[in-house]
């Protein structure tokens, strides 16, 4: 080599910022540049005779030894060595080796040429970036949320065990797979690829948005995204990413809420035509049933009165069903055991269900008590027997079961009307045709009905759901076509002795009086009924249209007022104010109240509780008189000022 090629070469390997570096045969350093004393704080000088193993800690010096080793046994090169260094005040330096093995003038080798460059900083910056993802990942692999990141032909790069969790895949099967081949429905599979592609094209993705993802086994989840673009340093698209939240079960109690406000909304308007139609039926069935007493038996005319009698009975059970469902009967509760209903129902379904129904019953012998109206839970009890025999036309299993349950948190977050607690469970299955989801929403609506035209009328299931509701408890209803249903009713359990409600007095039979009688009720249709009525009995009636008007009457009249039959509901003062204004000038005067429905006007607990007389509506002639003799007849209860 010619001086001036040397001088070139030694310039060029000085103000190179890798340290070049010359071993003999026995890897001894045999020239090291200047730049060792940047990279590991020694002089050259210092370096030379040592090996590079001597820069290194025990385990570090085998590993690259047994590396470097095998290359200089084959006279091979190698490139790129990683090797951890000590400097010479101690701390470590990552360095990359290369070297290439170099021959004398005859052929002879002599050692190898190489460099060293100093990584140490890059080396940093990947593990810092490696703890992170590493650290990225382990969070999403916590969190009960789904990860996932798709190429932009929708592969998938990375998925979180969350989501394989939630759809029973494991990673192997799933990365490098089609997203929308394996998770997404086959019904929305095209729509949402498409969407997917745009948006990626267009650089335009949708920031939020739900869809469902189905699991290995076929069962939808619904997801709510967030998602956003992947990009490569230029700004290129390179993917997506996205985090989602399971909302199925969410939905599914959003959608139960939404399915009870509208049977809340029904009910109310169930209630109100329900009031106002008894008012009319009250009209009607008390004048059919004052015409019978003036039609004689062999009266052609009779049996037409007879057929609107009839009619106006069928309208008046309509009626309460439909009060049944709204919650606005006034029911008279007591302590009771549901075992106790079910022999009255074995008789019952015997005659009523088809042949080729068996009817098994399972009561619990410890079963608790509730505090419910025996007719009323008899009544739901009788519907659910009937639906399910209905719902089994070529026979089947019918079980009726009762048994105590404790209802936990978690449970009662399913059902919006559902509260934790100690319950008794009645539940009534059969192994009939069973329901889809849309029929099963809508099987507690008023006159709603699978059956034929003409067959039923659709107020069976409505009028067990608002009874329940009323005695405070709730259905859970599971069905699938082909396979059956079960409807469970969860009463609340009573703990202790509960006081029974007190005993309406006999009237003996006895339903005519002299006594004075001041009626207060807004419709005059009913009014007028109520007052004929009891004027064929031989009271002495007075009238008023409301409240107001009533204590004037009662104040213009010097006589006694033997008793007040005021309506409950009316414009302006209702009957409850009425009775305590009243009561304040004639403290004598006895009151029965009247109404079509009960919901924010009476009390029922006020009722029986403290003895208070009540005639619900609609109401004939007969039971009006004898309700007014038998409430003229009892004893004031002790705390009957107190309305």
């Amino acid at each position: 080599m010619t001086d001036r090629s040397e001088e070139r070469f030694r310039s060029l390997v000085e103000t190179t910022s890798d340290w070049v570096w010359e071993v003999d045969e026995n890897f001894a350093y045999t020239y090291a540049s200047p730049k060792v004393g940047d990279i590991l704080g020694y002089r050259p000088e210092e370096v030379l005779g040592r090996h590079p193993f001597d820069f290194m800690r025990g385990e570090e010096a085998e590993r690259v030894r047994t590396v470097i080793a095998e290359a200089f046994s084959a006279r091979q090169p190698f490139v790129a060595v990683e090797n951890k260094n000590l400097h010479r005040f101690g701390h470590e330096v990552v360095l990359e080796t290369s070297g290439v093995p170099y021959f004398d003038v005859a052929g002879q080798f002599r050692g190898y040429r190489g460099i060293d460059r100093d990584v140490t900083a890059r080396k940093r910056a990947e593990d810092a970036l490696a703890s992170s993802e590493h650290r990225f990942r382990e969070l999403l692999s916590t969190v009960h949320l789904v990860a996932v990141m798709l190429e932009p032909d929708g592969s998938i790069t990375f998925c979180n065990d969350h989501l394989l969790h939630l759809t029973g895949w494991r990673k192997e099967e799933v990365i490098g797979g089609d997203w929308f081949e394996i998770f997404i429905p086959e019904n929305d599979r095209a729509e949402l690829r498409g969407e997917f592609t745009t948006a990626v094209a267009s650089g335009n993705l949708f920031a939020h948005h739900q869809n469902p993802i189905v699991t290995r086994q076929g069962v939808s989840r619904f997801i709510e995204w967030d998602n956003t673009l992947l990009r490569d340093p230029a700004g290129g698209i390179v993917g997506t990413a996205s985090i989602g939240r399971d909302i199925t079960d969410q939905r599914l109690l959003e959608e139960q809420y939404r399915q009870a406000q509208k049977l809340e909304s029904v009910g109310r308007l169930a209630g109100g035509v329900a009031h106002d139609f008894n008012n009319l039926l009250t009209v009607i069935n008390g004048y059919c049933e004052m015409l019978l007493d003036l039609v004689d038996e062999g009266d052609p005319r009779r049996s037409a009165v007879e057929q609107i009698f009839r009619a106006g009975e069928r309208a008046a059970s309509l009626t309460r069903g439909l009060l049944a469902f709204s919650r606005k009967q006034v029911i008279q509760t007591k302590p009771l055991n549901l075992n106790g209903l079910l022999p009255g129902i074995e008789q019952i379904v015997s005659r009523l269900v088809k042949e080729g129904i068996e009817i098994v019953t399972r009561p619990d012998p410890q079963l608790g008590q509730v505090m419910a109206d025996e007719g009323q839970m008899h009544q739901v009890l009788l519907n659910l027997v009937v639906n399910a025999s209905d719902a089994m036309p070529q026979g089947g299993r019918l079980t009726i079961e009762t048994r105590n349950v404790e209802v936990d948190a978690s449970f009662a977050a399913k059902l919006p009307e559902a509260r934790p607690g100690a319950y008794v469970l009645l539940s009534v299955s059969d192994t009939g045709i069973g329901m889809d989801e849309e029929v099963r929403n809508q099987i507690f609506e008023p006159f709603f009905t699978t059956k034929p035209k003409g067959v039923g009328t659709g107020l069976g299931l409505s009028m067990a759901y608002g009874i329940v509701r009323q005695e405070q408890g709730w259905f859970w209803v599971t069905s699938e076509p082909g396979k059956g249903s079960t409807f469970e009713v969860y009463l609340p359990r009573i703990h202790g002795v509960v006081a029974c409600e007190a005993v309406e007095p006999s009237i003996a039979g006895r339903l005519r009086g002299s006594e004075t009688v001041l009626v207060a009720e807004d419709q005059a249709e009913v009014r007028q009924i109520a007052a004929d009525a009891l004027t064929s009995y031989g009271y002495r009636v007075m009238e008023a249209a409301n409240g107001e008007e009533a204590l004037e009457v009662a104040a213009r009249y010097q006589g006694g007022i033997h008793l007040l039959l005021t309506d409950v509901v009316m414009p302006g003062m209702g009957g409850w104010t009425l009775a305590e204004r009243l009561e304040l000038a004639r403290p004598q005067t006895k009151v029965l109240y009247m109404s079509g429905y009960a919901e924010n006007s009476i009390d029922h607990q006020r009722v029986f509780e403290r003895g208070l007389a009540y005639l619900p509506k609609p109401f004939t002639p007969e039971q009006l008189a004898a309700k007014v003799r038998a409430t003229l007849d009892a004893a004031r209860p002790a705390d009957a000022p107190s309305h």
